[in-house]
């Protein structure tokens, strides 16, 4: 439970920037050191930014 969310009525989502890069290649990263948890039941959500360097605000896919 995260805050009051049961984790069978929680989405998890992850924000994704997109850049051009070398040649007109668009680069996508997504934000996967702080994720957003949304109670889809009681319309409330939260973003949680993780306290460790496991996880990147610019992963690379």
């Amino acid at each position: 439970m995260l805050i009051g969310m049961k984790k069978e009525e929680v989405d998890l989502f992850l924000i994704a920037s997109l850049k051009k890069g070398v040649e007109g290649k668009t680069n996508i990263a997504l934000n996967t050191k702080a994720p957003l948890f949304i109670d889809r039941n009681n319309n409330i959500g939260m973003q949680y930014v993780l306290q460790n360097n496991l996880y990147s605000t610019q992963h690379l896919l």
